[in-house]
């Protein structure tokens, strides 16, 4: 039993011998563990508190942690001064504290022989106290615990966390065991060049001149007690300006990417959502961190940078794995502030509240493949949009139907149904679906020539037509109108070099052109 158990077991008797529920008390041990809670207590300046008064009033100190603590299990988890404090407190109600020690049961260790040798509790007890085991942590310990606790050297652990070199490493171990030893307030001498911190949390020997660390078996088996490294992928959301980034380019070019990586507790298989800032302020993509850690990029996807001056060599680089495109359904910044996220600026991890949230958009937009242009009743009208883009955005069954009309009935159509506002959906972003008609009208207007380059169609598609593609000059993010007047037929070439480059004297030429 660990003295967390010990407490909630009185907790219990508490409630269910006394009919007394300690709810502020709970709440401690709940926010900061058993342990750290009752030390909190103890150096509080409110020496008698309601519950201590009431166990008296119901006769059950011995329910009371100020009694508990000098079982011999927890006694000398406390200093002489602790043990002190609550026996003064138990003599000033009249509780028989005759046999109450407050010297230590064993010989107080040298600090140094005592932070080297933590006992299984003391791991326990540590562990569980926030702030003590951060995230980034996680990856670190799961290495030595996966190899079956086989020793690691401080090259192998940076070979398997992603880093170039070993200075990450040295430092996290570092930092990890000095929280312990600041924890149980240990300092250390320096030893050489350092206090040598990784003591605390593992053992070590140097063979062939290599120096390998063992973890500490108290400390593995408290990390497994706890599932500590029962870890799930930890969820981001990233931020991506299409004034410096095409992301979608860079979708329908790269299965991968590499991307800066600003968070140094990102791990590998975490799920990164993909967020559009102005003027669309919506979740687009859904990847997965396949690399971490990286000390250069690829750059594959140089020619998605639409600013030369923001493609920069970074310290540190992340491979995204692309999984999934929203197309119809989104998770809008609106969505996003109802779930808790006031804004988004840099990388950040996400709430199970707003996992959920985007999940459900995520599964609605899947379903919402099959529907013809038209919201399903049981979309929350304040959180989701249809949104079309140059590239997969026309319904089949509209498509199918707008090539075979005859070009009298396609262009009265495409003359009757353009918009000069796009229709759209409820949203706090430009939503928008674009007509098939008038896509299919700009087509057959061109007539197999290119608008922007004035050479033939490269091929025939396969119903043996010259393949264009149809272009909004002034794009619908852009407050562009979904009109025939407002779109170009392209060759393949022409339209990805209007969406990389967006050339002004080629947007003057297209509006010349259809004038």
């Amino acid at each position: 039993m660990t003295y967390d158990e010990r407490i909630r077991k009185a907790i219990n008797e508490t409630k269910t011998e006394c009919h007394y529920n300690p709810k502020a008390y709970i709440q401690m041990v709940d926010d900061y563990g058993a342990l750290n809670a009752t030390k909190r207590l103890l150096s509080s300046k409110q020496k008698i508190t309601e519950g201590l008064i009431k166990l008296y009033e119901l006769g059950r100190l011995d329910l009371c942690f100020e009694s508990i603590i000098f079982e011999p299990e927890w006694h000398d988890l406390f200093t002489k001064e602790e043990l002190t404090e609550a026996k003064n407190r138990l003599k000033s109600l009249n509780y028989d504290v005759r046999n109450l020690n407050v010297e230590p049961l064993k010989p107080e260790p040298d600090n140094k022989d005592f932070i080297f040798n933590l006992s299984f509790q003391q791991f326990i007890e540590v562990l569980k106290t926030e702030n003590i085991l951060h995230s980034s942590d996680i990856p670190l310990l799961k290495c030595f615990v996966e190899e079956n606790y086989k020793t690691q050297s401080a090259p192998q652990l940076a070979s398997k966390l992603g880093y170039s070199d070993i200075g990450p490493v040295n430092a996290l171990v570092g930092k990890f065991a000095k929280r312990i030893a600041d924890y149980f307030e240990v300092s250390l001498e320096r030893d050489g060049n350092s206090p040598g911190w990784w003591r605390i949390i593992a053992d070590g020997q140097e063979t062939d001149n290599t120096f390998y660390w063992t973890l500490k078996p108290n400390l593995i088996k408290a990390l497994n007690e706890l599932h500590l490294l029962d870890t799930k992928p930890n969820y981001w959301l990233l931020p991506s300006n299409e004034k410096i980034y095409d992301i979608e380019q860079a979708y329908l070019e790269y299965h991968t990417i590499d991307w800066h990586q600003e968070r140094l507790d990102v791990q590998i298989n975490d799920i990164v959502y993909i967020y559009k800032s102005l003027p669309q302020q919506f979740v687009r993509f859904k990847c997965v961190v396949t690399a971490v850690n990286k000390s250069s990029s690829n750059n594959k996807d140089v020619d998605c940078y639409r600013d030369s001056k923001f493609f920069e060599n970074k310290k540190r680089y992340m491979t995204l794995k692309f999984l999934y495109r929203i197309e119809d359904v989104f998770p809008t910044m609106e969505g996003l502030k109802e779930n808790g996220i006031k804004f988004v600026r840099g990388m950040m991890s996400i709430s199970d509240k707003v996992i959920k949230y985007i999940e459900e958009c995520e599964k609605t937009d899947r379903n919402a493949k099959r529907f013809d242009g038209e919201i399903p009743a049981d979309i929350p009208h304040n959180h989701w949009s249809i949104v079309g883009f140059d590239e997969n955005e026309l319904k089949e069954k509209k498509e199918k139907e707008a090539k075979g009309l005859s070009d009298t009935e396609l262009f009265e159509k495409a003359k009757q149904q353009g918009e000069l506002k796009p229709k759209g959906h409820i949203t706090t972003t430009s939503a928008f679906v674009r007509n098939a008609y008038v896509a299919e009208a700009s087509k057959r207007r061109a007539n197999g020539i290119c608008q922007l380059c004035g050479q033939p169609a490269p091929f025939m598609d396969k119903n043996g037509k010259p393949y264009l593609e149809s272009h909004h000059i002034i794009w619908l993010s852009e407050g562009g109108s979904d009109t025939l007047d407002n779109t170009a037929a392209l060759c393949p070439n022409c339209h990805k070099k209007m969406h990389v480059v967006n050339d002004p004297k080629d947007v003057i030429k297209l509006q010349e052109v259809n004038k």
